[in-house]
């Protein structure tokens, strides 16, 4: 029977992209179950231009919402699941968003190594350069919630790379859902 080395598995799957790159914090999963007694969901078809720069303002957003919702929890420790879900018009820089529950950024929420400052939760929807794709791809996070009204909001920014002169990228749409009891 072989013996390998735990060094040498952690590489490996670092070097595949398996495991957490140095950058990332080890923090707990939030874990928390539930049987979703209610769902508010939420479309915009409005197009929304990218515009505050999340690299050049290290980590600023929109001030504006893209998408929100406010929910009603009932139950001590319910659990908020929010499924988000943008139309990015292809463009050649990614997008940054944030989720928020009551102004606060959910967990789980991590920038790439793309940005060398300390940056504030957030998550990077890929720049795709290709006409005629506009890309769907659903992100979903969990987080317990005490009782009372709560605003789930989604903030937006575009990561140019540096001494981009007017760079900006459009959002088509977006869906917010967000299930709780």
């Amino acid at each position: 029977m072989k013996t390998i080395s735990i060094g040498f598995v952690t590489f490996a799957l670092m070097s595949m992209g398996l495991a957490s790159p140095s950058w990332a914090t080890h923090e707990e999963q939030p874990a928390c179950a539930t049987t979703t007694q209610q769902v508010t969901g939420v479309a915009t078809a409005a197009r929304h231009v990218a515009s505050v720069d999340f690299i050049a303002t290290q980590g600023q957003f929109h001030a504006t919402p893209l998408i929100s919702a406010t929910v009603e929890a009932t139950e001590p420790g319910s659990c908020l699941l929010v499924h988000f879900t943008p139309r990015a018009h292809p463009g050649l820089f990614p997008l940054v968003y944030q989720i928020l529950v009551n102004g606060v950024p959910m967990a789980g929420q991590r920038p790439r190594n793309l940005y060398v400052f300390r940056a504030p939760p957030a998550f990077e929807h890929p720049a795709d350069s290709v006409e005629y794709v506009h890309p769907f791809i659903t992100y979903t996070f969990v987080q317990r919630m005490d009782p009372g009204t709560h605003v789930v909001e989604v903030r937006y920014a575009v990561a140019c790379l540096p001494h981009r002169l007017g760079c900006q990228r459009a959002i088509d749409g977006a869906t917010l859902v967000v299930g709780y009891e």
